[in-house]
């Protein structure tokens, strides 16, 4: 009876050590997302060949709109990112006229984090929800 109870232990800790591979869910992005601020929105799609993301800037809240950020609306924060994992890309993000690596990450169905490094030693990220 040990042995049968130990080759049901073995299985049970196989079936267990599998099972967040096998539930890794793969989130849909598409949606509008903001930050937490709520100051403005991007539209999220699958673009490009279907597994690129981007980002459109859509909205600016009117109390946050200048002469100088009115002009990203309709401008991509990224555009066309390969996919490098599930739920995971990476590329350039524009920020205000700046360039810089980034990725783009789904944690959760409404949740995107969004990592950008300079001289990659300089990093920040951001968390959006999709509204």
């Amino acid at each position: 009876m040990f042995r049968t109870f130990k080759q049901w232990l073995a299985a049970l800790v196989l079936v267990l050590t599998g099972v967040p591979a096998a539930q890794a869910e793969n989130f849909n992005p598409h949606g509008i997302w903001e930050p937490p601020g709520k100051e403005a929105r991007y539209r999220v799609t699958l673009c490009g060949d279907g597994s690129q993301l981007c980002a459109l800037v859509v909205y600016i809240r009117p109390d946050q709109q200048t002469e100088r950020n009115k002009k990203y609306i309709g401008t991509y924060l990224f555009e066309k990112l390969p996919r490098t994992g599930p739920n995971r890309w990476r590329g350039q993000v524009t920020l205000e006229d700046t360039t810089i690596n980034g990725t783009v990450e789904m944690v959760g169905r409404n949740e995107l984090k969004v990592t950008g490094c300079v001289l990659l030693v300089l990093c920040d990220n951001l968390v959006m929800t999709r509204r």
